[in-house]
């Protein structure tokens, strides 16, 4: 493997992302190529849109994006014709035939358009990144599935401001029926200087609830 090279995850959809960064400041950002079933592929390079860049950084650290549709199976990432020693393993995308899809939008509350889905039944986040300010509360035999899908909690609980001291979770599990969730990326925003430093951003949390053995999560990332 190319020397301080990484990956921050290798196992993903088509229309999916990765992240690799360099230590050494030697990336070039056209000269990716996935090489695998069917050939060779080209990933698109995107901005995450999680923080300011500087001009230097595109030689350390880029996002990918898988190209769709492409083959499954396994790829090698080359820079510039070169082999890195990285790889890539391409999967069937989640069942579409989820009920009830959410798309990201700037004209609606994510945490209101993915609640009022979990509240008919299951639901298949398309790709993009989902801000919640508050924390959604999923009813009992449920799925969650993401393709692409990045949910970005916030150092906020919006409309009840005491709901979870110190804590600010994407998800309350409301009952012990089983929930399955696949394929979601999660991130934590960054602490603003006015939040505690006890503060922190959870999978999940439960006030004096009930612990729940029967919650799946499947093929996701922090």
């Amino acid at each position: 493997m190319a020397i301080g090279m990484h990956i921050y995850r290798q196992i993903l959809y088509p229309g999916a992302w990765t992240y690799v960064w360099s230590r050494d400041g030697n990336l070039n950002p056209d000269g990716w190529i996935m090489v695998g079933p069917g050939g060779r592929f080209q990933p698109t390079q995107i901005s995450l849109g999680l923080r300011a860049l500087s001009y230097y950084d595109s030689a350390y650290h880029h996002a990918l994006r898988i190209p769709a549709p492409i083959p499954t199976g396994t790829y090698d990432l080359e820079m510039d014709q070169q082999y890195t020693g990285l790889g890539l393993i391409i999967e069937d995308v989640p069942d579409t035939s989820t009920p009830y899809p959410v798309q990201p939008s700037v004209t609606s509350d994510p945490v209101d358009d993915i609640q009022t889905a979990l509240n008919l039944g299951n639901v298949l986040l398309g790709p993009g990144s989902y801000i919640l300010t508050r924390t959604i509360d999923v009813p009992a035999n449920r799925t969650i599935r993401g393709y692409g899908a990045t949910l970005v909690r916030t150092y906020e609980n919006v409309t009840d401001p005491g709901a979870y001291p110190y804590d600010y979770p994407f998800f309350k599990f409301s009952s012990t029926g089983r929930t399955l969730v696949e394929g979601v990326t999660f991130l934590g925003d960054r602490r603003p200087v006015n939040i505690s430093n006890l503060a922190k951003v959870d999978l999940a949390y439960d006030l004096a609830g009930p612990t729940h053995v029967n919650i799946t999560v499947r093929r996701c990332d922090d």
